[in-house]
């Protein structure tokens, strides 16, 4: 029971290519954290990270795919580390290669 409470508590950004992936995404984590935000691409992610921060609302986690358009997701950890350096990542890809994830 507290960790449901705990994870009710957080708020989470998802960043996704895939539109599909996101709905999906955002309607589970919608039922498991206390709030869901939404990007595209690394570069929506990061103009959503600073809307956050403008509005008084801390993100608890990035949950981000690596390989996107316009800014990878290692670009992005990059810049929103450079805004927030305890802020933690998940990272996600579709990627089997060890060669590539290394």
């Amino acid at each position: 029971m507290e960790t449901i409470k705990f994870l009710n508590s957080l708020n989470v950004m998802y960043v996704e290519d895939d539109v599909e992936m996101c709905e999906k995404i955002q309607n589970i984590f919608g039922k498991i954290f206390n709030l869901t935000i939404i990007a595209t691409n690394g570069e929506e992610g990061i103009k959503k990270f600073i809307e956050c921060q403008n509005n008084g609302t801390q993100i608890d986690v990035i949950i981000s795919d690596i390989n996107m358009p316009k800014i990878t997701g290692l670009e992005m950890i990059e810049k929103i580390k450079e805004l927030d350096k305890d802020v933690p990542f998940i990272l996600t890809t579709a990627y089997s290669s060890s060669d590539y994830l290394l």
